[in-house]
C-alpha cells in the first residue's frame, strides 16, 4: 500500500509504484452503488484488473490519510462509515486537514495517481456536463482534471444522466482526446449506442499505449479518455435509458436535489425505476472497463 507519508515525503522515487498499477476511484463503492452491489463490484473489478495483467489499487482517504492501495477489508470499512464523504480534487486539503474519510471521484483519483507516478485510472463513467448547463453551469470537476493530469482514463463514456453531446464538446474545448476502444461511437454508459461519432479509435492495448505515448512525446500533458462500450448482452435500449433518466431527473427536481448529492441520487433512483436493470448494467461495464485497464497497464509497463 502507498500511504500519504510515502507519496508526500519520499517524492515517489523511480520504480516505487508498480509499473502495471491501475488506480480505481471509490465513489462508486461509497456513494454510487447500493449495498451489497458496491462491494461485489469492487471485488469483481479487482479480479478483472488482475486478469488483464494489472495490479488494482483502490484509492481513498481514511481519517485524513491518503491511501493508494486499499485492501478489500479497508474498502469494506470505508463503505460502511456513516461519515464518509465524496471527495473531488478540490476536497483533498479538506480531507487531510480535518482527518476525514472519503471515497474518490475521477478528479481526485487523477491527482492521487499523478502523485503516485501511475498512469492508468479506471472508472465506470466520468462525470460530465449536466442537463440545463446553460442556466446552472453545472459540469463535473472530472472534466478540467482530465485536462490537467496525464493518464489513460478507462471508462464507458460519461454517465447517461449527463448531456453527452455537450460533454464531448466540453472535452474537445479542453483538448482532451476521446478515443473509442474497438468502437467509433461514444458509449452512452448503459447503452453501446449514442449516435455520437468519435474521430479517434484504437483496437488493441498496444494501439492505445502508442496513442498515449505520442501525446506525451509532443508535450500534450492531459489525459486520454479511452471509452469502452458495455458488453452487447448487457446493453440497454437507448429509449429505455432516456425514459429512466427523465423520470429520475423529475424526482430530483421535485425533491430539490442539487450539487454533489445529485448524481448519487439519480443513480439510486434509476436503479429503482428500472427494477435493477441499470445496476446490473453498471456492474457489467465496471468489469469490462477494469479488464481493459489491466491490459492497458500491463502493456504500458511492458513497452515503457
Amino acid at each position: 500500500m502507498i500511504e500519504e507519508r510515502d507519496v508526500m515525503e519520499q517524492a515517489l522515487e523511480a520504480g516505487k509504484a508498480p509499473g502495471n498499477g491501475v488506480v480505481l476511484e471509490t465513489v462508486v463503492v461509497t456513494h454510487g452503488l447500493p449495498a451489497p452491489h458496491n462491494l461485489i463490484s469492487a471485488a469483481e473489478m479487482s479480479e478483472a484488473v488482475e486478469r488483464g495483467g494489472g495490479k488494482p489499487l483502490f484509492t481513498g482517504f481514511v481519517d485524513g490519510l491518503l491511501r493508494v492501495g486499499l485492501t478489500m477489508e479497508e474498502l469494506r470499512d470505508l463503505a460502511s462509515r456513516p461519515d464518509v464523504i465524496k471527495a473531488q480534487a478540490r476536497d483533498i486539503p479538506l480531507c487531510v486537514s480535518r482527518k476525514l474519510c472519503a471515497g474518490t471521484t475521477v478528479s481526485s483519483a487523477l491527482v492521487l495517481a499523478e502523485r503516485a507516478g501511475l498512469e492508468v485510472v479506471v472508472t465506470g463513467g466520468i462525470g460530465g456536463v449536466h442537463r440545463g448547463y446553460g442556466t446552472s453551469l453545472d459540469a463535473s470537476a472530472d472534466l478540467p482534471e482530465l485536462a490537467r493530469r496525464s493518464a489513460i482514463v478507462v471508462s464507458a463514456g460519461t454517465k447517461s444522466l449527463m448531456d453527452l453531446e455537450k460533454t464531448l464538446e466540453y472535452l474537445e474545448t479542453l483538448g482532451v482526446p476521446v478515443v473509442g476502444y474497438q468502437t467509433s461511437e461514444f458509449p452512452a454508459f448503459y447503452s453501446r449506442l449514442s449516435g455520437l461519432h468519435l474521430e479517434h479509435r484504437v483496437d488493441s492495448p498496444e494501439e492505445a499505449v502508442s496513442f498515449y505515448k505520442a501525446m506525451k512525446q509532443y508535450g500534450l500533458s492531459r489525459s486520454m479518455l479511452l471509452c469502452v462500450p458495455v458488453a452487447a448482452e448487457d446493453s440497454m435500449d437507448p429509449e429505455d435509458v432516456a425514459r429512466v433518466v427523465e423520470e429520475a431527473h423529475e424526482r430530483a427536481r421535485v425533491l430539490g436535489i442539487k450539487g454533489k448529492a445529485l448524481t448519487p441520487f439519480l443513480l439510486t433512483a434509476m436503479g429503482v425505476i428500472s427494477d435493477g436493470r441499470t445496476v446490473r448494467c453498471n456492474l457489467s461495464l465496471l468489469r469490462s472497463n477494469a479488464y481493459v485497464a489491466g491490459r492497458i497497464a500491463s502493456t504500458l509497463s511492458r513497452l515503457a
